[in-house]
């Protein structure tokens, strides 16, 4: 189901409008769904100055109450599912996310804010792990439902720093060493379908979603080697000069 962008927002063009949009991506993430719902939260979330809530909730069940933002809080409105994401996120003050790589990296490469609300439900969460990196890197916030309230009011957007797109020859290289073996027919596919990547972190999504190299480089060779991967993905904006900050 598509939202109307402009039924959504009318005054789309008003500089009091900030929105925050909440995505779960294709998944199921009831747990943010319900956290979003909350009326501590919406109310921090006007509190710090957020105009409107637009929530994708996804395959999930549970339903989140619309309002006009009439109460002395935010207008909220949802959706599940959409083919013009990357226009809300565009649209978007703040972005709250599931831990689904796609959707991080894709946040990230807009230079949007971005809090990650890990999935507890996820018996094997390998994804809470790179949001966990990325929040230590100061590139994101990362929150648990039960801790977003407290995450909205302390959050500091100025301190949070981009995470610039990078050379995927290094990256490969590096995923190659921990894996155990030396693929250069690989590296010269890569190198020659690099405009269909456009960058390390698109590159970066694929690998994750076809494999959890992290893991498997941990099997391989031990728990340092799956660390030390999260530490380079994580670690990108260190090569780059000094970032700007977030408006």
């Amino acid at each position: 189901m598509d939202i109307n962008l402009k039924k959504m927002g009318e005054i789309e063009d008003s500089e009091n409008r900030r929105m925050v949009f909440v995505t779960v991506g294709t998944t199921l993430c009831d747990a943010l769904v319900r956290a979003m719902d909350k009326k501590e939260v919406k109310q921090e979330l006007y509190r710090r100055g957020y105009s409107h809530l637009l929530i994708q909730m996804g395959r999930g069940f549970y339903t989140p109450t619309k309002s006009e933002g009439e109460d002395g809080s935010v207008a909220v409105d949802y959706f599940t599912f959409s083919s013009s994401i990357a226009d809300h996120l565009r649209s978007a003050s703040l972005v709250i996310s599931h831990a689904g790589s796609g959707s991080m990296f894709e946040t990230l490469q807009l230079g949007k804010p971005l809090i990650v609300v890990v999935n507890e439900d996820l018996m094997d969460n390998h994804q809470s792990e790179l949001a966990e990196k990325l929040a230590e890197r100061k590139h994101l916030y990362c929150a648990r439902p039960q801790t977003l309230r407290h995450m909205i009011a302390d959050m500091d957007l100025e301190s949070l720093l981009p995470y610039p797109a990078g050379d995927a020859t290094p990256v490969a290289k590096l995923i190659n060493r921990f894996l155990g073996f030396l693929a250069p027919r690989f590296l010269t596919i890569l190198a020659y379908f690099w405009p269909l990547f456009a960058s390390t972190t698109v590159f970066l999504v694929l690998i994750i979603a076809f494999g959890g190299v992290s893991q498997l480089a941990s099997d391989a060779h031990g728990a340092q080697a799956g660390e030390g991967l999260l530490d380079y993905v994580a670690g990108q904006a260190e090569h780059t000069t000094e970032p700007e900050k977030y408006e």
